[in-house]
């Protein structure tokens, strides 16, 4: 029991002053600031920043609420009807998580837009895709995955499907057990996708850069940005600070608000192993091939836009296979494209394994501990919190020794993604428990021995999963690097984001399939570890 106590001790230690320094003392900092500026100057941040707050909660408010109507609409097919294509309609509906949003952004653009892959085969386009509308639309399509976990993941309990047989087996028919069975069952994991979807779009960056700067639409996210990147004046930083902190504190309210739903459970759940389905009318069947008609629009029209830029030899040229080359793909990487390539992949890489050794010291640490919870609370905000706002904190809290080095943007890649390693490694410890430590002190195995005999074999596959998951968010991050980087440290999102604000749009597209690639392709690998530890 001892040795058990003191190897915990230093699990605590670690997590806790991680916690500390990466969490809470920046956050601290941003909030002080933020005071200290006065009243007078957050009147003027407020002021001059009005529209793009308004922006920012109606256009949030209104993909969260499409979101969740189509995402669960097609989990209750999808989940429900005993028609082909399920398992495929499954993977489509999650493929715009899998894009980052500025590329789907972009891709889009290049799908609809004016001189678009649609407006050229068929003389149709969408006017109003550089409009709050068109963000509104786009950031909903990113959503929907969310809203679709979190109602999948509750549909797939076994006693959500026993009570739907045991109501048809009582005479009711498919709408009424959807409207007297379903739906109550479904309404916690709406809520908590409600508010991931919610969380995710006020915190967006990309899509409101690609299609909202260009028709002077403006976000919050948008607003720090062009305060940060576009003026060196004292004012023009505290503006930004004091948006920081209110979208800072806007997100904890929003948490709490909806602190009695389980977030994470309703959308993990997703993973469990599913009921069988039951037929359902034609209902069913026409919303099955609505999903796959969503999926063509929203997600494989676009992508096979992208990859037809970046293949044609010319913008405007038919894209025809006459008139492909691959020298985008070589200009792109002879560039700086090649380097932000391979810096990208190297801090995913590192911060990934620095955060998957916090994930088991927080996983450790929190075992039993009276602290856990607020342990739990501090590694999981940052990711809650919207990029902007953390990128501001980060910068009031080491700008001083680290500004214009990879160490501060790590140290940012670390604090956000810190949640995405440490639920998976604490879901399986806790199913690990205190015997197989035991046994091996009892054989006489040092602290880290036993840890290492005991544990690891238990939490490994988890821990691997983490890791993927984290490198796989850290490659294509773009809201934090883009207000910490210099051109010395410029990752591949912001060389993508930097090439489609200067107009380049092959070299733009060429290195959108690049990274999308790479990150379809680490998923790849994430996904089959998922299906196994949901098995």
């Amino acid at each position: 029991m001892r040795r058990d106590f003191g190897l915990r001790d230093w699990f605590c230690a670690v997590a806790y002053l991680a916690a500390l320094g990466l969490v809470v003392y920046p956050l601290a900092r941003l909030l002080w600031e933020a005071v200290q500026a006065g009243a007078p100057v957050a009147r003027r941040a407020l002021d001059g920043s009005g529209a793009a707050i308004l922006h920012t909660i109606w256009v949030s408010l209104a993909a969260a609420g499409l979101a969740l109507l189509v995402g669960a609409g097609f989990a209750v097919a999808s989940e429900r009807a005993r028609v082909p294509g399920r398992g495929g309609l499954r993977l489509g509906l999650l493929l715009p998580i899998l894009v980052p949003p500025f590329i789907g952004a972009f891709a889009w653009v290049q799908a609809y837009g004016r001189g678009g892959l649609a407006d050229r085969l068929m003389h149709v386009s969408w006017p109003g895709l550089f409009s709050g509308t068109g963000v509104t639309a786009l950031l909903a399509v990113h959503a929907v995955p969310l809203t679709y976990l979190a109602a999948a993941g509750a549909l797939a309990g076994r006693d959500a499907a026993e009570l739907e047989q045991a109501a048809s087996v009582s005479g009711a028919g498919p709408g009424a057990v959807l409207r007297t069975i379903t739906l109550p069952l479904l309404r916690p994991a709406l809520v908590a996708g409600a508010a991931l979807a919610f969380i995710a779009s006020a915190s967006d960056f990309g899509i409101p850069a690609v299609v909202g700067l260009p028709a002077r639409f403006s976000t919050v996210t948008t607003e720090i940005y062009r305060q940060l990147s576009f003026s060196a004046s004292a004012s023009s930083f505290a503006a930004a600070v004091d948006l920081a902190a209110l979208l800072a504190l806007l997100a904890c309210a929003f948490l709490l608000a909806i602190g009695r739903f389980d977030v994470g459970a309703a959308v993990s759940a997703a993973g469990k192993p599913r009921s069988r389905p039951r037929r359902w009318t034609s209902g069913g069947v026409a919303l099955l091939a609505g999903g796959w008609l969503w999926v063509l629009v929203t997600a494989l029209v676009p992508l096979g836009a992208l990859v037809l830029v970046s293949l044609t030899r010319a913008y405007g040229l038919t894209p025809a296979p006459a008139n492909w080359s691959g020298a985008h793909f070589a200009a792109a990487l002879s560039r700086n494209g090649g380097e932000a390539l391979l810096r990208s992949a190297g801090l995913a890489g590192v911060a990934a394994t620095l955060i998957v050794l916090l994930g088991i010291a927080a996983a450790m640490a929190g075992s039993g501990r009276p602290l856990s919870r607020l342990l739990a609370g501090a590694v999981a905000l940052p990711y809650a919190l919207p990029g902007s706002a953390l990128a501001v904190a980060i910068i009031l809290a080491f700008s001083r020794w680290l500004y214009g080095t990879l160490l501060i943007i790590l140290l940012a890649y670390v604090a956000r993604f810190w949640a995405l390693g440490h639920r998976p490694i604490a879901g399986a410890l806790a199913q690990v428990g205190p015997d197989l430590v035991h046994a091996a002190q009892t054989s006489g195995a040092g602290p880290f021995r036993s840890l290492l005999t005991g544990v690891w074999p238990s939490i490994a596959p988890a821990s691997v999963f983490a890791w993927l998951l984290v490198f796989l968010t850290a490659l294509h991050e773009l809201t934090v690097s883009s207000l910490l980087y210099t051109p010395a440290t410029q990752t591949v999102a912001v060389v993508v984001l930097n090439a489609e604000q200067e107009g380049d749009v092959a070299r733009t597209a060429a290195l959108a399939v690049l990274l999308t690639g790479l990150v379809l392709a680490a998923a790849v690998p994430a996904t089959i570890l998922a299906a196994r530890r949901s098995a």
